[in-house]
């Protein structure tokens, strides 16, 4: 079995100030390079109580 390579692509931030209990938010990120047949991750980095 071949081991696998893994490079950084890119990465970005996207950050939404304050979210009231039972709403929602849509938001978007773009990428410099098509992701396709990349692994993208997500992840929350942070949460503070209002």
């Amino acid at each position: 079995m071949r081991p696998t390579i893994k490079c950084l692509i890119s990465t970005t931030r996207k950050r939404i100030d304050y979210l009231p209990a039972h709403s929602t938010r849509k938001g978007g990120i773009l990428f410099d390079r098509d992701p396709a047949g990349a692994e993208v991750r997500m992840r929350a980095v942070g949460y503070a109580d209002p």
